[in-house]
Formats: structure tokens, C-alpha cells, sequence
């Protein structure tokens, strides 16, 4: 296996798993919105 090949798979599959974070991510924060907005939630966002 040479190191170029190497380096293009872990860049491949790197980049598919930052935009799966993205992807979850924003729809969490899209919930949330929903949550405070449209329920009138109380309760506070733990970033822990």
C-alpha cells in the first residue's frame, strides 16, 4: 500500500464523518430551537 492511497482513504472517510457531526449537530440545534420556541421549554442547554 503506498502512503498516498493511505492518506486518500483516511481524508475520504474523515470527511464523510465530519459531515455526519455537522449533520447531527445542526439537528440537534434545530430541535432545541423547536423545543424553546414553539413548546416554550424551560429547561437550559448542557454542553457537557
Amino acid at each position: 500500500m503506498d502512503v498516498y492511497v493511505i492518506i486518500m482513504t483516511i481524508l475520504r472517510y474523515g470527511l464523510l464523518a465530519l459531515a455526519g457531526t455537522v449533520f447531527l449537530a445542526a439537528l440537534y440545534a434545530g430541535e432545541y430551537l423547536i423545543y424553546k420556541k414553539i413548546f416554550h421549554g424551560t429547561k437550559t442547554l448542557s454542553i457537557r
